[in-house]
């Protein structure tokens, strides 16, 4: 049996949600962007881990941000989905 990926479980569990979401918030999920601070955190993490030199507390503080912008990715396709779907 092969093995459920992160992405595909979160695909699974959050794509239902969409359908009840109003267009309007679809539309918006689906033009997400991070903000500006967000983003530069994110590349200073990515930086030192590319280095090998983050802290525990940081390789923690990582790994929840690209949780984190791994759920909103997939959010976002399956809302950009939706809204084409209805069109």
């Amino acid at each position: 049996m092969k093995a459920t990926s992160l992405t595909q479980s979160l695909e699974q569990v959050l794509g239902p949600l969409q359908q009840s979401m109003p267009a309007e918030f679809r539309r918006q999920l689906a033009e997400y962007q991070v903000n500006a601070a967000f983003q530069k955190k994110l590349n200073k993490l990515a930086q030192k881990n590319n280095e090998g030199t983050l802290t525990a507390q940081e390789k923690r503080e990582y790994r929840h941000h690209l949780s984190a912008l791994k759920v909103m990715t997939i959010l976002r396709a399956q809302a950009r989905r939706t809204l084409s779907v209805t069109r």
